[in-house]
C-alpha cells in the first residue's frame, strides 16, 4: 500500500481516475510524459515514447509504485516488449511496484 510520502509515477496522458486515486491514498503522484519522436508526416500512437533518461530519473528513494497503463488510455499506445522491459528493470533495480491496468488486454488493435 501507498503511505503518506510515497511517490507514484503516473505515465502522463493517463486515465483520468489514477491520479485522484495515488493522493486519495496519502501518495505524491510524479509525472513523466510520452512524447512523440516524430514530427513530421502521419503520427500514430507508436510514434509515443518515454523517454528512457528522463524514465530513470523520475525513480527515487520515495517511489513506491507506478501506475503501467497497456494499452495506454487515452492515446491507444501498445508498449513494445523491450519499453516494458526497461520499466521492469527499473522496478526491480528500485525495489517498486508496478501496478498493471490491462483493462484492453483482450481487444485485438
Amino acid at each position: 500500500h501507498v503511505n503518506p510520502g510515497d511517490e507514484v509515477i503516473i505515465i502522463e496522458p493517463y486515465f483520468d481516475c489514477y491520479e485522484p486515486m495515488v493522493k486519495m491514498a496519502g501518495g505524491t503522484p510524479k509525472f513523466i510524459s510520452l512524447k512523440p519522436v516524430k514530427s513530421e508526416g502521419t503520427i500514430s500512437s507508436a510514434d509515443w515514447k518515454l523517454d528512457p533518461e528522463e524514465l530513470k530519473q523520475v525513480f527515487s528513494s520515495k517511489t513506491k509504485a507506478i501506475i503501467f497503463n497497456n494499452p495506454n488510455n487515452p492515446l491507444g499506445k501498445v508498449f513494445k516488449e523491450d519499453e516494458i522491459m526497461d520499466i521492469c528493470r527499473l522496478c526491480v533495480e528500485h525495489d517498486v511496484l508496478m501496478i498493471s491496468d490491462d483493462v484492453y488486454e483482450h481487444m485485438l488493435f
